[in-house]
């Protein structure tokens, strides 16, 4: 966020709820929460019978989820990036996997159960299995594998997600933005994303990003911190979520979103113009990043380079120290991502307002 925003007085009454910054800018709207997940699983035993015919609709349902895919991938490609739009084109790949295709298959052949519970527990076990996973952004990839599994279980309960409308500014609430979401949700009117699960690089983080709508993810029991309707400010730079603001915060909180947006849209114009002073004079400009997956929003042909990597976040978003050779692969990952310019990595700075979960540091005076 522009330091001249930040400048100014934050409301002194207002409730704070804290989270991950995962989208820049600031959001001021009424909660409405939006549930992805199926209400009611059908469970049952089947017969020796009727095995092949419970793999038959879950084939088929495969086929008619990657068609669905398909046409939000064409229908998201009118305004997100080629790079975006191939997060779509993994949720494909999850769906034609060979091996989760026969974990399904197999557990309705050895248990005899109809396929939303063989798919259900088989979606479970893969949510388990990517949540034991040290690495941050490979860990989100869970949201994912939800994301798709909700798919097919739209198909196979015969149930459409149809676009909502509403005439207000609202902000999107859920336990995740999944990037299903992307295709249907309502950008004339969602003024900010916020979520109980997620990080900065799960996929949608990337995709609010690439939205140009502020988020905050990762919001600690989210749902019994804020009531629905409940008229709210995110501040998708600082990770924080204002509620219980009176009528004069709102207003605040209002202008300094419509502020922001005026710098960003000013902005927008000047990124791909040369950094050079009125007189001529040729001014170096690099990037500022947390991590390798920053550099998805840079074009490195409008900058100079990377001014400053801060490793320490390598570091804080995992729930052990990362091995030699991880950093190793972050850092040359770094390097070939900036095209042979300059990039300056910062030596690790933990401790005082960066503590890790994993590590105690002596407690600053």
């Amino acid at each position: 966020m522009p330091r001249a925003l930040r400048a100014g007085k934050m409301p002194p009454m207002a409730v704070t709820v804290k989270g991950v910054g995962a989208a820049p800018g600031i959001g001021v709207g009424k909660i409405v929460y939006f549930d992805d997940s199926p209400r009611f699983i059908p469970t049952r035993k089947i017969s020796p019978e009727e095995v092949e015919g419970e793999v038959r609709r879950f084939r088929s349902a495969l086929k008619q989820a990657e068609k669905d895919l398909r046409i939000l991938r064409r229908q998201v490609a009118q305004t997100l990036s080629r790079q975006d739009t191939a997060i779509f084109d993994a949720q494909i790949s999850i769906l034609k996997d060979p091996v989760f295709i026969n974990d399904v298959r197999e557990l309705i052949f050895t248990e005899k159960i109809n396929v939303e519970q063989a798919l259900q527990k088989v979606i479970a076990k893969y949510e388990k299995a990517f949540d034991e996973v040290l690495d941050p952004a490979f860990r989100e990839r869970a949201a994912d594998i939800r994301d798709v599994g909700n798919r097919v279980f739209m198909v196979l309960l015969k149930r459409k997600r149809g676009r909502v409308r509403l005439q207000e500014r609202f902000v999107h609430a859920a336990l995740d933005f999944l990037p299903s979401r992307a295709g249907d949700l309502d950008r004339e009117h969602c003024a900010a994303i916020v979520t109980e699960r997620g990080g900065k690089y799960s996929h949608g983080a990337i995709l609010a990003r690439s939205l140009g709508i502020p988020a905050v993810v990762g919001v600690d029991d989210l749902y019994g911190k804020i009531p629905e309707g409940a008229v709210v400010a995110v501040d998708g730079d600082a990770g924080l979520v204002y509620m219980d603001l009176d009528d004069q915060e709102i207003r605040e909180w209002k202008e300094r979103e419509s502020q922001f947006r005026e710098v960003e849209a000013r902005l927008a114009g000047l990124r791909a113009r040369p950094a050079r002073t009125r007189d001529g004079k040729r001014i170096t400009l690099q990037v500022n990043i947390e991590g390798v997956r920053d550099l998805d929003a840079v074009d490195m042909d409008t900058v100079d380079g990377v001014g400053l990597f801060r490793t320490e976040f390598a570091f804080m978003e995992r729930r052990n120290f990362p091995s030699e050779e991880e950093q190793y692969e972050i850092y040359v990952e770094t390097l070939r991502r900036a095209g042979g310019k300059r990039v300056v990595f910062r030596t690790l700075d933990i401790g005082g307002d960066k503590p890790l979960e994993y590590f105690r540091t002596p407690q600053e005076s």
